[in-house]
């Protein structure tokens, strides 16, 4: 009997389902079909997530209000270094972070009043961290690793702007005008734990890695894929991205002094090491020529400040499903 009269059943077939290949072939297709399952479970959740955001409709002034009055505090911040260099001002300037600005707000004719809205902005943009955080509108679950570090970056930030409204409220009706030094405080604390200087090493990393992400940002423009760029003017998108890449560059080589300090002070065990912005641009000041050097970094300040009244009207507010 030759080949071609041989029975059909004798004769080789193709994608047999016993096949290796064949077997392999299904597997592959099981595998096709979970991971899809698996995103569109993924994509569900977070629609329902971004569904409840949508349903807040508080959610995008809030969030705009915090982006404004973020920006207002590191103008400030700016505007005060360069006024305390360069004299200017009859000596109103003074080198500091976050709390010497809502301490100059406060000194200001009607500063009760303008600390209670700087107060309510400051709980705004912490409200809209937490939400970012939690909610997770803009999908960064979807990122893996990144997204996780990005979502506990915004608790954070929510958390210690929210403590930055406290201080702006206490000073405004209370009295108590906010110190610097929350840095060498939390350190301090955590440092006589039993695990505390890896703790804290670790925590200053984790500062470093962020400015360092900060300064790519700047770099690569990143940040436009957040604004409503079709929306403005080629003169704001100009000065929109100018205004982005300095900020963020400038906050970057801050934090980076900031985490720096943090990791020296878990390794020497010494809570004072710590500091925040404010020491920062002091330590900058102190460096050769360092009055030109700040004069530069402050400037970047209040551009990153600027940057921020951007975003809080071009930014794209993920608020629909």
């Amino acid at each position: 009997m030759t080949f071609r009269d041989a029975p059909a059943s004798a004769m080789p077939r193709r994608g047999v389902s016993g096949t290796p290949r064949a077997l392999h072939r299904r597997r592959r297709r099981l595998r096709g079909d979970q991971s899809a399952r698996q995103k569109t479970s993924m994509a569900i959740t977070h629609t329902d997530a971004r569904g409840a955001v949508a349903r807040r409709g508080w959610v995008e002034p809030m969030a705009r209000t915090g982006y404004l009055t973020k920006g207002v505090v590191y103008v400030l911040i700016g505007v005060l270094a360069i006024l305390a260099v360069t004299g200017a001002g009859s000596g109103a300037g003074e080198i500091g972070g976050p709390e010497t600005a809502v301490r100059t707000i406060g000194e200001q004719p009607f500063g009760q009043v303008l600390l209670t809205i700087v107060g309510i902005g400051l709980f705004a943009y912490a409200a809209w961290r937490l939400v970012q955080a939690i909610l997770d509108p803009e999908r960064a679950a979807l990122e893996g690793g990144k997204g996780v570090a990005k979502r506990i970056g915004w608790g954070v930030s929510g958390v210690l702007h929210a403590a930055l409204g406290v201080a702006a409220l206490q000073m405004a009706f209370a009295g108590r005008a906010p110190r610097e030094g929350g840095s060498e405080s939390w350190v301090g604390e955590v440092l006589s734990w039993d695990a505390g200087p890896v703790l804290v090493v670790a925590a200053g990393a984790a500062v470093i890695l962020f400015a360092l992400y900060e300064i790519y940002r700047a770099w690569t423009i990143d940040f436009t894929r957040h604004l409503k760029i079709t929306q403005m003017t080629p003169t704001e998108r100009r000065w929109s991205i100018r205004a982005g890449r300095i900020g963020l560059f400038a906050r970057g080589v801050v934090l980076v002094i900031v985490g720096a300090g943090i990791v020296e002070a878990g390794l020497n065990a010494r809570p004072g090491e710590a500091e925040g912005l404010g020491g920062a641009l002091r330590d900058i000041a102190q460096q050769p020529y360092g009055a030109i050097l700040l004069i530069v970094v402050a400037v970047g300040l209040v551009a990153y400040g600027v940057f921020q009244m951007v975003e809080a009207r071009y930014r794209r507010i993920p608020t629909r499903a």
